[in-house]
């Protein structure tokens, strides 16, 4: 979850120790196998799909209803020119929860299935500007929208 919302909000990732020098490979050797992979793979992901680019905007959206909630949490990220959108779904609880997020007057089609950046495959359909996810605990969706 860590590393989805950082490559995802607009940053570049890096590993921090708070000191002047850190070897990175240790750090990272040091890693589950899982974590290793879910880091390159989000990585892969920010790399290969222009609206997650660092340089983009990023919108804050409804969710269910309330734009100051915090346990959970939903943006629209930008490309600089505007040509490529990507919707990211964050729920921040240690339970699976379903989510509404308000897509309207954000210029994005209503009727179409995104695509999950992180996987490659189908995402959930968008048939309304209400759009609801499943998403589980610590969970996440990462959608190339149109």
């Amino acid at each position: 979850m860590e590393i989805a919302g950082l490559t995802t909000i607009g940053t570049m990732f890096f590993l921090h120790s708070g000191l002047d020098s850190i070897d990175v490979n240790a750090i990272i050797d040091s890693w589950p196998q899982s974590d290793k992979e879910s880091m390159y793979n989000m990585i892969r992901t920010q790399n290969s799909y222009k609206a997650l680019s660092p340089a983009g905007s990023r919108t804050k959206l409804l969710v269910n209803g309330d734009l100051n909630e915090s346990r959970y949490y939903a943006f629209l990220r930008t490309n600089k020119d505007g040509s490529s959108k990507a919707l990211v779904i964050m729920n921040f609880q240690n339970s699976t929860q379903t989510l509404t997020v308000n897509l309207s007057n954000l210029g994005i089609s209503t009727s179409q299935t995104p695509i999950n950046l992180y996987t490659g495959t189908a995402g959930p359909k968008i048939n309304s500007p209400n759009y609801t996810v499943t998403l589980p605990a610590y969970g996440y969706l990462i959608l190339g929208v149109k």
